[in-house]
Order: C-alpha cells, then sequence, then structure tokens
C-alpha cells in the first residue's frame, strides 16, 4: 500500500523585499520555516518548498492586500486556498509570539485559519546577515520619508526638542483622524491620554493618577519624546525636580511633563493642514 500523503497547511508572514513562510502538518506540528525572495522566482520556490512536506491544504497569508498581494495571486492560480489572516492580539503575541497563538488557535478551533508564524528568535531570517541589512535599509527609508514628510506638513512641531519623525507621525496621525477634538488645547490632551486626574482622596490632595483613557500610540509619542528630554535637556530635568520638589513622585512629575509637551504639541500643529 502507498503511504498516504501529509496534510500541509502553510503560512506566510509578508515583507516588501522577503516573505517567510512555514509549514504546519496535520497535527499542528512545525515542519518547517523559510524566507523567500519577493520575486515569481521566490513565489515558485516557496509553493515547491510547501509542496515536497505534502498536500496543500491551505495557505494563511498576513496583508493580502499590501506586501502579501502578488503571492496570493500567484497562488490562487495555482488552485492554492488562500486566507488572509489577520494579527493576533498584541499582548498575546508579546509574551507567546506568533506561532504559539496560531498553534492554540488551531487546537482550540477558534480562530478560522490554520497558519502558523515563525517566532524571530526561531526564523532563518533573523540570523540572516543579508536579511538584517534588508531590514535596517527599510527601516532608514521609511524614516527619511517620515522626517521628509513631517518636516513639510508640521516644520514647528519637528523643530521641538526631541520630537522625531516617529513621533511627530503618530502625534501627526492621532490629530488628523480626531479633528473634532483639537477646537482646545484641554481637548487634545484629553485626546492623547494627558488631561491630570485628581485622585479623589482626602488624603491625597492635589495628587493626579495615571490617565488610561486616550490614543495610547499618541500618548506613548509623549512619553518617549518626555524620556529622551529628561536625559538630555537641563531645562526638562529642572522641571522635573522641581516637580519632585513640591512633594510629587517622579512618576506624578512626569504626567505633569507630559501635560506640558501635548500643550507644546497642540500649539505647533499644523491645523490648517489637519482641517
Amino acid at each position: 500500500m502507498a503511504p498516504t500523503r501529509t496534510h500541509v497547511t502553510g503560512g506566510v508572514d509578508t515583507h516588501r523585499d522577503f516573505h517567510v513562510s512555514a509549514a504546519l502538518d496535520h497535527l499542528g506540528g512545525v515542519l518547517g520555516t523559510l524566507p523567500f525572495p519577493t520575486t515569481p522566482a521566490g513565489y515558485r520556490a516557496l509553493l515547491a518548498w510547501l509542496s515536497g512536506f505534502g498536500a496543500i491544504v491551505s495557505v494563511g497569508a498576513e496583508g493580502t492586500g499590501s506586501y502579501g498581494a502578488a503571492l496570493a495571486q500567484y497562488l490562487s492560480t495555482r488552485d492554492v486556498t488562500v486566507f488572509e489572516v489577520g494579527r493576533p492580539n498584541r499582548q498575546v503575541r508579546r509574551r507567546h509570539g506568533k506561532t504559539a497563538w496560531s498553534l492554540r488557535a488551531r487546537r482550540s478551533g477558534s480562530a478560522p485559519t490554520t497558519t502558523p508564524w515563525p517566532q524571530c528568535s526561531a526564523c532563518p531570517c533573523a540570523s540572516s546577515p543579508s536579511a538584517s541589512r534588508v531590514l535596517e535599509d527599510q527601516k532608514a527609508t521609511v524614516t527619511a520619508r517620515m522626517r521628509r514628510l513631517t518636516t513639510a506638513l508640521a516644520p514647528e512641531l519637528v523643530a521641538k526638542t526631541d520630537v522625531g519623525p516617529d513621533t511627530a507621525t503618530t502625534l501627526l496621525i492621532t490629530a488628523g483622524d480626531n479633528p473634532e477634538r483639537l477646537g482646545h488645547e484641554k481637548s487634545f490632551a484629553a485626546l492623547v491620554g494627558a488631561a491630570p486626574i485628581p485622585v479623589n482622596s482626602g488624603q491625597t490632595q492635589g495628587r493626579v493618577r495615571l490617565n488610561r483613557g486616550g490614543d495610547r500610540d499618541a500618548n506613548s509619542a509623549l512619553w518617549r519624546i518626555a524620556i529622551v528630554r529628561m536625559a538630555t535637556d537641563q531645562d526638562t530635568r529642572d522641571y522635573v525636580a522641581k516637580r519632585q520638589s513640591e512633594g510629587k513622585t517622579k512618576s506624578e512629575a512626569i504626567r505633569c511633563l507630559n501635560r506640558y509637551i501635548a500643550r507644546e504639541v497642540y500649539n505647533a500643529l499644523p491645523f490648517q493642514a489637519i482641517a
């Protein structure tokens, strides 16, 4: 009797210059992972590599409308069923990585796809010097583009101390997505999670607690600006020291600093461009 071919499910983590593919057997075991260039030859090699493990049941790919579009079209023309795979919850990915999430989803039946996603530490591209150079080049290209765009759109904002292209981009996106919140700097402060929230206790008069609301990406951008200023700007260090001398903890002083930076960012926004 001829041996039965293994049923294989493929997964692809898509990028601009290369895709990382993984193969899973019918029990959810990872058969292998391998990167392939985003070229017609690379697509053929990816399909041949997956086929080498057995009969392909389906392939899940992240970003079939962007970086994975050409691959998805190629696989579809070869009668391979392709699924769009959404990214797992950020907290789950941070704790367990993409592979662990997808394997648990497969075994529990909680996800519509069965796509494995390789962790960076186990991915062949992580130790590849050429792949590392590609990622560094991509990072430099994206950073240069963000700097050019943010400087053209919001020169006053990027001129502020320690406001880099990444933090400026994040803050501009938040402002652009919420024009109705730009009527007053207090409203903007609430939008970016920098508005003070009083601690309602007779023992903590005048103190404020952490604001967990607002856009967390924008709040993180404010926090990064504050931390860098505390390390490099003497005026900022003096401000924090003054707040601490008033009886505030360091965390409370940083919240006050974030509120100050939020006001500074608001006054530097390009309102005409956003509107």
